[in-house]
């Protein structure tokens, strides 16, 4: 090798250029090898760009994302609350309701309760009326001497003697006996009747519709009020028993009723209750009068007695009950003396007067109405209930004038069906005739 080549001092060996390019493109296998800048590190306006235009889309995602999945929390939140709002709201409606409803029921079974005692308790007591009648005609002073049958009357107490009247009905019930002779001697007490020694005219003491069976007044408070109402005739105007059953049970409270009495005359009709509880068998019925005639009553069946007290006479005229036809009321009452006595009817059923002669008695005692026993609004016992043309005139209990007539309807003493009466208060009544 020459030697005035000039020596380079920065010779490297062979090979070194190698190295050198390696060294000098090392940066950007560096950069080749680093992975994929973030937008916002790759340039200033790009990157900013890109980070607005990511940040908006991002951010609305995400507030959206966020929003979506709030509102359906919110939703899904809200609607186990609303259920459950709704399910309590409907639990405390239903819960108020069924109280309502329970209070509602338990105040009408009080008040259901309440009037059934207040029934119960009017039914089981009575009144003792007093009806004093003016002497306004169908009266003198005296009879006109004898009974039809020829027998004279005495002058003191009332006395009592069955005259002939129609054809009987049945084997035996033509046989009555005369009622016993009757002096009033107790004294009416403080019941509103008149006193005992008032002479003013007959005392009746009438009594009506006893259904024995249903009847809740004790037998003492019964006879107790008689025996202050010293009657001079009890008369007895229909439906005392509901079966055969009660006929013997009968007998022996009006076996005590007599003997309360003081001494009283008996008369007595049948109703449409006692003719069912025979079955309509007339021969049952004539069967049970004799028995009656033993206590000394006489049954009265298109009939008349005749009674006196103090000189003045009295006509006793029974007349069939109206439900049984034919009634055949005429033979009876031309049977009472035309002049002189006082004409007194006892029947059941008061339609009858609609049907009897103007004037044909001065007075009729009845009774069969119960004065209705349940007063319902508008009288709708006796329109619904009732068929008889006098209630539904609102003729039903108390005085009364019809076709010339006194008529007396009673409340009763018993009850139907149940023993419960509101605003029909039953009664005994001492009827003081003229």
């Amino acid at each position: 090798m020459p030697t005035n080549m000039p020596s380079n001092t920065h010779s490297r060996p062979r090979g070194g250029h190698f190295q050198a390019l390696a060294q000098s493109l090392a940066p950007i296998a560096f950069l080749r090898a680093l992975p994929a800048a973030p937008p916002a590190l790759a340039s200033a306006s790009a990157g900013a760009d890109l980070s607005a235009g990511m940040g908006a889309g991002v951010g609305a995602s995400v507030s959206a994302g966020t929003a979506a999945s709030a509102g359906a929390s919110a939703a899904a939140t809200a609607a186990p609350t609303a259920s459950a709002a709704a399910s309590v709201s409907a639990g405390a409606g239903a819960a108020a309701g069924v109280s309502a409803g329970t209070l509602a029921l338990a105040l009408f079974i009080l008040v259901a309760l309440l009037a059934l005692l207040l029934m119960l308790r009017e039914a089981a007591s009575f009144a003792l009326e007093t009806v004093r009648l003016p002497a306004d005609g169908g009266a003198s002073d005296a009879c006109a001497g004898a009974t039809p049958d020829g027998n004279s009357l005495g002058d003191s107490g009332a006395n009592a003697q069955v005259a002939a009247g129609a054809e009987p009905t049945a084997p035996g019930a033509g046989s009555y006996a005369s009622a016993m002779p009757a002096t009033a001697s107790a004294t009416a007490g403080d019941t509103g009747a008149a006193p005992a020694s008032d002479s003013g005219g007959l005392r009746i003491l009438h009594l009506s519709d006893i259904h024995l069976r249903l009847l809740p007044i004790p037998l003492p408070k019964i006879a107790d009020a008689v025996r202050r109402a010293a009657p001079d005739i009890v008369v007895l105007t229909g439906d005392y028993l509901t079966s055969p059953k009660d006929a013997a049970p009968f007998l022996d409270w009006l076996s005590a009723i007599i003997a309360a009495s003081g001494g009283a005359a008996f008369f007595l009709c049948f109703g449409n209750h006692d003719i069912k509880a025979f079955g309509y068998n007339a021969f049952e019925l004539a069967a049970y009068e004799k028995q009656l005639k033993k206590l000394g009553v006489a049954v009265l069946e298109n009939r008349t007695a005749i009674v006196e007290r103090g000189g003045r006479a009295y006509s006793i005229t029974g007349l069939r009950d109206f439900s049984r036809k034919p009634v055949r009321a005429e033979p009876a009452l031309r049977a009472a003396p035309k002049a002189g006595c006082y004409r007194i009817g006892i029947t059941h059923n008061p339609d009858i007067a609609l049907d009897l002669p103007p004037r044909s008695l001065d007075l009729l005692l009845c009774g069969h109405f119960h004065g209705g026993q349940i007063w319902l609004p508008l009288n709708l016992q006796y329109t619904c209930l009732r068929k008889e043309r006098l209630c539904r005139m609102g003729i039903c209990s108390g005085l009364h004038e019809l076709n010339g007539i006194k008529l007396y309807i009673s409340r009763g003493l018993g009850c139907v069906l149940f023993p419960l009466r509101f605003r029909a208060k039953p009664e005994m009544t001492l009827i003081i005739a003229p």
